[in-house]
């Protein structure tokens, strides 16, 4: 899992709550994926959370999963992500 702004950060399974991204930005050339948040591979859950305003030269505004990703998302949602 990548997230904006940290770098790389590898991250197995995790559950996100009550969280905002807001205004990120995946410009790669060569991925260019995931405004947001970019999962390869493991267990993400989103509860509570917002992703707003995200963009991505490639796919997937907010985010986007590469692999084999289990996800799961509750009272979350995704606005104006290009």
């Amino acid at each position: 899992m990548y997230i904006a702004g940290l770098g790389a950060t590898i991250v197995s399974q995790t559950n996100f709550t009550n969280n905002t991204f807001l205004s990120n930005a995946a410009n790669l050339t060569s991925s260019g994926g995931g405004g947001a948040v970019y999962l390869d591979g493991g267990i993400t859950l989103f509860n509570g959370s917002t992703f707003q305003q995200n963009n991505a030269s490639g796919y997937g505004g907010a985010l986007v999963y590469i692999h084999e990703c289990f996800s799961g998302a509750t009272n979350t949602s995704i606005a104006y992500s290009l």
